[in-house]
């Protein structure tokens, strides 16, 4: 589960914080700044009084899988596995020491029913299946040590788990529920896939059981006897050739000549293909005009709090940035009167962050401060959704 930052205190997330100091009086210094642990930011400073609508943005650090041993003892597989070839291919014709050497590599030495395949009836060694059988298991060796640097399909499940539920909270924003809220499900098709006459066969071979390849393999002998024979009639006939510019090394032409001359078109089949179901983006936009200047400290802070998680960390060595380090997600929620609304939203990471500086004038505070602030924050959740999502509320 999420868990909230260690280095902050407890109490720090509670907004008594804010209201046990009045916007008139406050400083700067004294509300949000960076001095203060306070990790919450809300705008406005009477949020809780004014709005029961609200939508809460909450970043999330995500520790990363400790992959660094697990990738060294894959170097050091593939070091050894090297070194185990090179005295595999110089143990001689020997079984025992071959078996002794697939045992290194493997871990398994070969079995006496490995023996009775490769020693003849006159006690010879039959070197070329011996060779085969200790090859074959170190091709399985190598795809383990694939298998051990890439990960496993098995660990897929626990890294969707911690960009679902784990890491550590590093603070979160809290601002009036915006007006038109549009959440948007797209997924793609491929819009018109022509299967043509063979792809129409096969497709009514899969309906019917028959398979697509057998019922593909039908149709073409049905097409050849319709332009070879006799037995069909002049509009099959027709369809044949005009089906045949298809294949590459017929030219258009002849396809195109057939058509033109029979007056007859081949149906394309044409299919709308599912193809695979779009991340949703979500793009939120606040309009915040400062009444104090703790009120204009508070904006400037939050600001600054979204571009903050927005940025991944670098990974240097000696002095060279080489990597990054994955930026934090967003937990987002729609609320009104602490109940959710709308439909909930998976994990987002903030692509994009726009920060209008008066807008609409050129008015300043005497302090400094802008009269009107504007930001539009582009979200975009982290995985796609399926039926069972939908169905428990995303």
């Amino acid at each position: 589960m999420a868990v909230t930052d260690p280095e902050l205190l407890p109490g720090e997330y509670d907004f008594e914080y804010y209201s046990s100091t009045s916007a008139d009086d406050a400083s700067a210094d004294d509300v949000a700044s960076e001095d203060v642990k306070q990790k919450e930011y809300y705008y406005p400073l009477d949020l809780n009084d004014s709005y029961p609508g609200v939508i809460t943005f909450q970043a999330r650090k995500i520790p990363g899988e400790d992959i660094g041993s697990l990738f060294g003892s894959g170097i050091e597989a593939i070091k050894n596995l090297g070194n185990d070839v090179f005295e595999f291919f110089t143990a001689g014709s020997n079984f025992d020491a071959t078996s002794k050497a697939v045992e290194i590599i493997t871990g398994e030495e070969l079995t006496e029913e490995d023996r009775n395949k490769v020693v003849n009836k006159d006690g010879t060694l039959d070197q070329s299946e011996l060779y085969k059988i200790a090859l074959n298991k170190l091709r399985e060796a190598g795809e383990n040590v694939g298998t051990m640097i890439k990960g496993t399909p098995e660990s897929q499940p626990v890294v969707v788990n911690d960009l679902l539920n784990e890491g550590v909270i590093v603070g979160n924003v809290k601002l009036p529920l915006p007006a038109d809220l549009r959440i948007v499900d797209q997924l793609t098709y491929s819009g018109e896939a022509s299967l043509g006459i063979i792809g129409g066969f096969a497709e009514a071979g899969v309906s019917n059981s028959t398979g697509a390849i057998t019922q593909s393999m039908k149709s073409a002998k049905m097409m050849g006897q319709a332009l070879f024979t006799s037995k069909a009639s002049k509009e099959i006939s027709s369809l044949v050739l005009n089906g045949i510019k298809n294949f590459p090394f017929v030219p258009d032409a002849v396809g195109q000549g057939a058509s033109s001359a029979s007056r007859i078109a081949t149906n394309p089949n044409i299919r709308n293909l599912f193809e695979k179901v779009a991340l949703r983006n979500f793009t939120f936009t606040f309009k915040m005009v400062p009444t104090s200047r703790s009120e204009n400290e508070m904006i400037n802070n939050l600001i600054k709090f979204f571009r903050v998680n927005s940025y991944p960390e670098t990974i240097s060595a000696g002095g060279i940035p080489v990597g990054y380090v994955y930026p934090n997600v967003f937990d987002i929620k729609l609320e009104y009167r602490t109940k959710r609304v709308a439909t909930k939203l998976l994990p987002c990471y903030l692509r994009t962050v726009t920060a209008a500086y008066n807008p609409t004038g050129a008015g300043m505070h005497d302090d400094g401060g802008f009269n009107e602030y504007e930001i539009s924050l582009d979200f975009q959740e982290v995985l796609t959704l399926d039926r069972k999502k939908i169905e428990e509320g995303y």
